[in-house]
Formats: C-alpha cells, structure tokens, sequence
C-alpha cells in the first residue's frame, strides 16, 4: 500500500515537471500551496527506514562539538534517479559555472555567456525544473557585485519566472529526489541543536535562496535544501527541486561524508575533487572533509530527534522566517524591466 501511494506521488510530481517542458507551465498537480506554511503536507511518522547502521535511541545526540576529518566516500548511498525530462544544455552550462553549493566563490567569466543565451532561449524550450534552476543561478549572479552582469542576470531570472498558480500547485514535497538517496520519507526525523532559531545559519549564509532542513533518515544524517524561486508576481515559494544535500552515513563521529547537488537533470554525488570550499565545508588531503566553525562551539552541533508534533512546529517556524528572508531577494530584481 504505501509502495502504491508513493508511486502516484511519484507520477504526479514528475507529470508536473514534465508539464513545463516544451511550452506549457500548468502541471496537474493537487499539492497545497507553499507559500503559506500552514499548507506544509504533514510530517511523516518517525518510523526508521531499513539500515545496516544501529537505529538512533529518540533524543538521542548524535555528532560531536568539534567533529574531526572524516573520509569522503558516497559508494554507500543509492543511486540517484534521472528526471525523465532532459535538463536543456542552458540549464546545465549555468549550474556548471554556478554550482549551487559554491557560497562565496567567485563566479567565472563562462557565466556571462550562459546568461546571454538563457535571455534569448524560447521560454516554451524550457520545462518547470530548468526554470526554477536557471532562475537560481541568475539570482545569484544578480548579487555577485558586477553591475553588468547584474542586470543581465536580473532579466533572466524575471523572465524565467513561473507564475504563482504554476508553483503553488508544483509544490514542496522533496522525497522524489531524495527517497533514491536517503530512503523513505516516512522514516525522516526533524532534528534541532539547542541554538538553532527560526532563520538558520545555512538559511541567512545564502540569502533565503535555499532553504534548509536537517534530518535523520535511519543510521543517516542528512542536511538538505531547496531551491526557493521567485514567481512572476515576486512572491518567494519553495520548490520540491533540491539543490544541495550533506550527508554524514553513519552515527559515528568519524562516520564518512557525502555531498549530492543539482547537476542538470538530476541530483548527484560530488567527487571528491569537485567539492567546492565553503564557509560549511572543509575539504582535506587525502579525500578528508570536515564541518567548518559553525560546528565548533554554542552547542550547534548537538542535534537531537523532535517528535511529530515538535518536528511539525519547527518546520513551520522555519518556512515562516525562512520566506520573510526570501522575500528581502526581490530588490535583485529591481534592475530589470517587468515581464510582459
């Protein structure tokens, strides 16, 4: 039975992606509205999926204060699952210049090229994920400083915007990119550290471009995030398209790490050699990756499993405070000229 429900889930998400390529931006997909976070789909229950690591005690803490090097290896997660629909080379030529995990890197003179085909590309060559992910990208060329390319960026991202009824409909709901990775989503536990508020520290480091979640999925700590577009009316939502995952695949404080990103049409693991450095990431010789400082002190790291209840809370916390940020985005756009 649950195998059958999340099959159609399954459909009806890739229907609604699929619904935007080639000229039409209206999926059929009867998913609650995002930009309210009342209309959040419930938290799953905190059943564990199948793991060969021990299950986590509920409340347990799990990491340590000062986390060590630890190995970098993905060999022990699913594999991911290609979009049906093909991601358009414009699509993938901006992620390959601004991979969505890049904080703080300077973008490559690659973009602006990329950038000046995606405001000439036809909108009905584009389906609804190319949209939403060209739209990121642009965003944040918007805010890289360079007042050219600025308002270069600023058009593609208006243009490509998808209207409020196309992204209210499409949703917010993750598991279809990342149920291959992690496992079913009704084995996903909320998790919080004692010094986690309303706006994360991931949250305000990319602006309210992404917004993120932390999680257990059985022996699995998982931090992800989603890609959040502006409409064509400027309202911010959340989208089921996942950008970014970091993961730890195990319970230990030496268990390995694994980065997954947006790569075109589909979700996937970095190699080792094309982890990008961040405020969040230490990248070591010898394939060795580490937390950055925002796990070495206040307690951050001592995350512990919410209840249902608890976890439904937090989640609706964070997606309030997390879209008020999202919202502050709009003035990117200011420079380009409305859509008609």
């Amino acid at each position: 039975m649950k195998r059958a429900v999340f099959v159609i889930l399954l459909s009806a998400v890739v229907s609604a992606y699929a619904a935007g390529a080639r000229g039409t931006d209206s999926p059929s997909v009867a998913e609650p509205s995002v930009v309210e976070p009342a209309a959040e789909p419930a938290v799953t229950p905190e059943t564990p999926i199948a793991t060969a690591a021990p299950e986590a005690p509920a409340g347990a803490i799990i990491g340590t204060i000062h986390e060590p090097l630890v190995a970098y290896a993905c060999d022990s997660v699913a594999r991911p699952w290609q979009w049906p629909v093909a991601a358009h080379p414009i699509t993938t030529s901006l992620l390959s210049a601004a991979p969505i995990g890049a904080l703080g890197q300077p973008l490559p003179a690659s973009i602006d090229g990329a950038l000046a085909e995606a405001a000439a590309v036809p909108l009905d060559e584009l389906s609804t994920r190319d949209r939403i992910l060209i739209q990121a990208v642009a965003l944040r060329a918007a805010s890289a400083g360079d007042e050219r390319r600025a308002a270069v960026a600023a058009t593609v991202a208006r243009r490509v915007a998808l209207d409020p009824t196309t992204l209210r409909a499409l949703g917010s709901d993750p598991r279809v990119e990342l149920e291959p990775w992690i496992g079913s989503a009704e084995g996903w536990v909320e998790r919080r550290g004692p010094a986690c508020g309303a706006v994360g520290t991931h949250d305000r480091a990319y602006g309210g471009a992404l917004a993120f979640r932390t999680i257990r999925s059985g022996a699995l700590r998982v931090l992800f995030a989603q890609i959040v577009a502006l409409d064509s009316e400027l309202s911010p939502h959340v989208t089921p398209v996942v950008g970014l995952v970091e993961m730890r695949t195990g319970m230990l404080a030496d268990s390995s790490a694994c980065v997954l990103e947006a790569e075109g049409g589909r979700l996937d693991a970095l190699a080792f050699d094309a982890l990008h450095a961040s405020p969040f990431i230490r990248v070591a010789p010898g394939a060795k990756v580490g937390c950055g400082g925002c796990h070495t002190g206040g307690g951050s790291a001592d995350l512990v499993d919410l209840g249902r209840e608890a976890g439904g809370a937090f989640r609706v916390e964070r997606r309030i405070a997390l879209l008020e940020l999202a919202r502050e985005r709009r003035k990117l756009l200011s420079i380009a000229p409305p859509r008609h």
